[in-house]
C-alpha cells in the first residue's frame, strides 16, 4: 500500500508541474510563435523554459530527491527532455505542416507525448533513489493504468469527423500512390465536394508525386456538388443525419479554397443537383478517362446518377473511393453500397477491395472492365 500511494502521489504532484511547465511552455511557444512566425523556435524556446522548471520542481517536490543537485542528474535529466523535446517539436511540424492542424491544436499533440515520456523518464532514470522498478511479469509498464487512460481520454474526446478526415486523407494518398506508380492516364472525379477538402488533398498529393510521375501534371480536377445539400430525398434515402443543414456549403468560398491550392493545375467546380449537373455526358466537361472516382455524395439515388454518368470513363485500374460503404444499418440493399452493386452487375466491372478507411469508407481498384 505503501508503494502504490507514493506511486500515485507522485503522478499527482508530477501531473501539477507539468501543468505548471507547460503552462509556461505554452505561454512561451504562443509570444515566440507571434513575434517570430516560427514553429521550430517556438516549440524549442518553450520547451526550454518549461523543462528547466520541470528539473528544480522534479527534484525538490514530485520526487523528493533529499541529495545535493548533481552533475550526473543533470545530464539524463537532459537527455530524457531531449527525447522528449525533439519528439514533441517531430510531432508538433507533423501535425501543423502535413496534416495542416492548427499551431495550438499542434502543441497539445506533443505535449502529450513529451508528458508521458518525462514523466516516465524522471521517476525511473533521472530521479530512481527512491524509486524502485517494479517487477511484474510484464515490467512496469503494465502497472502504468494512467497510461491506458490518457490514451483512452483523448481518444475518446477526439471528433469523429476528424478521424475520419485523417484516415481518408491517408486513404487518398496511397490511392494517388498506387495510381502513380502504375502510370495509369486519366483524371479525379469527386462526387460531393462538400467544403473542397478531399478535393484540395487529392491536388496535394498529385503535386507531390508528379515528382515520381512527371505525368500526373496533366490530371484534371473535376468537382460535382449541389453545394446546397441534397435537395428533395426518395423514401428510401432518408437518414437521420443526411440533412441539407447538415451539408449546405458556399460555393464561392470553396472555388476560392481549391484556387489557392491548384494555382497551375485544372480543374473545374461544377455546381448543381446531379439530376441537372450530370444529364451530358463525360466527354462533355472533357472527361475520358477516370483514373480514380471519389463518391461522397451519401445516398443511393446521388451515388446511382454519379456511377451511371462517369461509366463511359472507367478503365482498368480506376480506383473508386465510396466515403458512407456502411450507412443505412449496414444494409446491402441501401445507400451507396446498393448503387454500387448495381453498377458493378449492370457494367460488368470486376473489383477487388483494397482498403477501408475511416467511419465506413472502402476502396475498391477496377480488376476487370
Amino acid at each position: 500500500m505503501k508503494k502504490n500511494s507514493i506511486y500515485e502521489n507522485s503522478f499527482f504532484r508530477f501531473g501539477v508541474i507539468g501543468f505548471l511547465s507547460n503552462l509556461l511552455n505554452f505561454l512561451c511557444y504562443v509570444l515566440t510563435f507571434l513575434f517570430f512566425n516560427n514553429i521550430t523556435l517556438s516549440s524549442l524556446s518553450g520547451y526550454l523554459l518549461g523543462m528547466t522548471t520541470s528539473f528544480y520542481f522534479g527534484k525538490t517536490w514530485v520526487f523528493e530527491t533529499n541529495q545535493n543537485f548533481q552533475f550526473n542528474e543533470v545530464v539524463k535529466f537532459l537527455l530524457v527532455y531531449f527525447v522528449g523535446g525533439f519528439g514533441m517539436t517531430l510531432i508538433i511540424i507533423f501535425l501543423n505542416k502535413n496534416l495542416e492542424i492548427g499551431y495550438k491544436l499542434s502543441w497539445i499533440g506533443g505535449a502529450i507525448f513529451a508528458i508521458i515520456n518525462n514523466y516516465l523518464g524522471s521517476k525511473y532514470i533521472v530521479f530512481k533513489n527512491k524509486q524502485k522498478l517494479m517487477t511484474t511479469k510484464f515490467g512496469f509498464l503494465s502497472k502504468l493504468n494512467f497510461l491506458q487512460d490518457i490514451a483512452s481520454t483523448f481518444i475518446a474526446k477526439i471528433n469523429p469527423a476528424v478521424v475520419h478526415n485523417l484516415e481518408k486523407y491517408f486513404a487518398l494518398k496511397k490511392v494517388h500512390y498506387l495510381s502513380a506508380i502504375e502510370g495509369l492516364e486519366g483524371d479525379y472525379i469527386e462526387f460531393g465536394v462538400f467544403t473542397g477538402s478531399s478535393f484540395c488533398h487529392s491536388i496535394r498529393c498529385v503535386k507531390k508525386l508528379s515528382q515520381i510521375n512527371s505525368g500526373l501534371k496533366e490530371t484534371r480536377f473535376y468537382g460535382f456538388d449541389s453545394f446546397e445539400g441534397f435537395g428533395e430525398l426518395d423514401t428510401d434515402d432518408n437518414h437521420p443525419f443526411y440533412k441539407d443543414s447538415n451539408f449546405e456549403t458556399n460555393f464561392d468560398e470553396v472555388h476560392s479554397r481549391v484556387s489557392k491550392v491548384a494555382k497551375n493545375l485544372t480543374f473545374q467546380l461544377i455546381k448543381g443537383y446531379f439530376s441537372e449537373s450530370l444529364e451530358k455526358e463525360p466527354s462533355a466537361y472533357g472527361i475520358k478517362k477516370s483514373r480514380i472516382i471519389f463518391i461522397d455524395s451519401d445516398t443511393y439515388s446521388s451515388a446511382k446518377e454519379a456511377l451511371s454518368f462517369i461509366a463511359p470513363s472507367v478503365q482498368e485500374g480506376t480506383y473508386f473511393i465510396l466515403d458512407d460503404y456502411f450507412s443505412y444499418r449496414g444494409s446491402a440493399n441501401k445507400g451507396v453500397a446498393k448503387a454500387f452493386s448495381e453498377f458493378s452487375n449492370k457494367e460488368g466491372i470486376l473489383t477487388r477491395h483494397v482498403l477501408n478507411y475511416g467511419m465506413g469508407g472502402v476502396v475498391f481498384v477496377v480488376s476487370s472492365v
